[in-house]
């Protein structure tokens, strides 16, 4: 098998798995504080599995890399590529433990925002 249907097969999994979350979590309404410190760590567990996803970087990448903050510029996760709804599942563990107000401020929210509706967030 190849890396990049290896990569493709194990992203539809991962994809349908957060979609089934995805679908719970946003489905509860008026979470309270502690059930959504809880609902945050549960999904906290899954974000590990972008280390599934881990290839060796290009030059060019490592050189823009080393220039960031990356903890290790040799190594680029590609979860996003095969994991459509990667970033809506790892924002939703940020929204979860903010209230909608202390997130406005953050650089977070205006990201979510293009995956999130107001109404849910």
């Amino acid at each position: 098998m190849t890396t990049t249907a290896y990569y493709t097969a194990l992203g539809g999994i991962i994809n349908d798995i957060l979609a089934r979350v995805l679908k719970e979590v946003l489905g509860l309404r008026d979470i309270p504080e502690v059930e959504s410190q809880r609902l945050a760590a549960l999904c906290r567990i899954l974000h590990p599995l972008d280390e599934l996803f881990v290839e060796s970087a290009d030059e060019v990448t490592v050189f823009l890399l080393r220039r960031s903050t990356c903890s290790d510029p040799l190594q680029v996760s590609n979860v996003a590529v095969y994991v459509p709804l990667w970033l809506k599942f790892t924002y939703l563990s940020d929204i979860l433990v903010r209230n909608f107000h202390s997130s406005r401020a953050t650089r977070t929210e205006t990201l979510t925002t293009l995956d999130y509706h107001r109404r849910v967030l």
